[in-house]
């Protein structure tokens, strides 16, 4: 039987397309004919997305337009997968949800003036993710996602086994949480200090941000095992909503450091950083109050 797989690519990087398809799994399963992708802008020499079994939706829904060939794509498909942490939670360009997005096209385009006011390709007022707009099957969260979990994701489809993403952050897999018991260092003044640092010792233990303890596992902590801190690109833990929430309780505690508001001062950008990948999926997504007057969370709302 051949699992044929749709690829549906809105506001992205191509990322996630490249993730997947430079896997040596991926590319045998292709070649044994287990797999055949019947659709990518990217991948394939085809116009129309025909009916498939599996759809894969990458990106951040930005316009009218991308909210339409959603829901036109979703009745073509048996089953969709928001694959990316910009399907799964808006992903880094969701961080233009603190814009208004009339300001946003005068600071792009200016003095250009375009016109989208009558277009399916006008913006949508706020980035929002993927299960707003469809019902999704399986989500898959990463910039891009990582490679173990893509390969389970494949066994699930090909094999009908489970799919489960980890209960468990970040810290639980990374080989820098070691129980030693050495004192932890005070936050530095700027958290995003990485001068003088050791790479093989935990990073918040020298007072450097990493979101380690609010990112779900599953990436097998690939930064931190490599020299860097957690950017937190996996996403919130299960029943999480707000990672930046997380991620302040997380520090305060860590650092005993009372109020927590203590603890911004030293992030130079809060939202920027706790919620860059995550602001839409948070618990104040997609809202502002202007002139006094709140803007609901309705993406289709002007």
């Amino acid at each position: 039987m051949t699992i044929n797989i749709g690829i549906v690519s809105l506001a992205y990087c191509a990322g996630c397309e490249v993730a997947i398809a430079s896997m040596e799994r991926f590319c045998g399963l292709i070649g044994s004919g287990m797999v055949r992708i019947a659709y990518s802008t990217l991948l394939v020499d085809r116009e129309e997305l025909e009916n498939v079994d599996i759809l894969f939706v990458t990106g951040s829904i930005r316009t009218y337009e991308d909210i339409a060939i959603i829901k036109e794509a979703s009745r073509k498909a048996l089953k969709i997968v928001a694959f990316g942490s910009c399907a799964c939670f808006g992903g880094i360009p969701g961080l233009a949800n603190t814009i208004e997005r009339e300001e946003l096209l005068r600071e792009i385009f200016s003095p250009l003036k375009p016109s989208t006011t009558n277009s399916r390709s006008k913006l949508t007022r706020f980035i929002v993710p993927l299960n707003t707009i469809v019902k999704i099957d399986y989500m898959v969260p990463g910039c891009p996602p990582p490679e173990p979990l893509i390969e389970t994701l494949l066994d699930s489809l090909i094999y009908g086994k489970e799919f489960v993403l980890p209960k468990v952050s970040v810290c639980n897999e990374c080989p820098l949480n070691r129980d030693d018991k050495k004192p932890l260092k005070k936050p530095r003044r700027k958290l995003l200090a990485l001068n003088d640092i050791d790479i093989n010792t935990c990073f918040l233990k020298q007072g450097i941000l990493c979101m380690g303890p609010a990112t779900l596992a599953g990436c097998k902590a690939l930064c931190p095992s490599k020299g860097a801190p957690c950017i937190g690109c996996m996403g919130p833990l299960p029943n999480s909503k707000d990672q930046a929430a997380d991620m302040i309780d997380a520090l305060s505690i860590f650092y005993s450091v009372e109020p927590p508001e203590e603890i911004l001062k030293a992030i130079p950008d809060p939202i920027g950083l706790l919620s860059m990948f995550t602001l839409p999926y948070s618990t104040i997504p997609y809202h502002r109050r202007v002139g006094g007057e709140r803007i609901e969370k309705d993406v289709s709302r002007d």
